[in-house]
């Protein structure tokens, strides 16, 4: 039986003064997410990138949106980002997401 995909939305928050060990990790966060694709070889992230600081000026953690089917795989995952597994995030949270506006027909 095919579950159907959720949305996910995950914000994770780095280290306060992280961005030295981020940007280390930042070549294989990318090549991770790249490589996770569903059974029908669509990727699982649909979009991402840094949050900044006010200013726009400095990097101070992620948000991305995942397509699965559940809360145990979209943990999962993250648990093997390189973003978690080399210390950048201090924390992260995963939350279910309903699009709404401006739907795409691609997810």
């Amino acid at each position: 039986m095919t579950q159907t995909n959720r949305l996910w939305i995950v914000l994770g928050t780095d280290y306060p003064d992280n961005l030295e060990k981020r940007m280390a990790a930042r070549a294989a966060h990318f090549a991770y997410w790249e490589s996770q694709k569903d059974a029908d070889g669509k990727a699982i992230m649909q979009m991402g990138g840094p949050v900044t600081d006010e200013a726009g000026e400095r990097m101070i953690g992620s948000m991305f949106l995942l397509r699965l089917p559940t809360l145990a795989q979209a943990q999962a995952l993250l648990a093997e980002d390189p973003y978690v597994t080399q210390g950048v995030f201090e924390t992260y949270e995963i939350r279910p997401w309903k699009w709404l506006v401006g739907t795409p027909e691609t997810i």
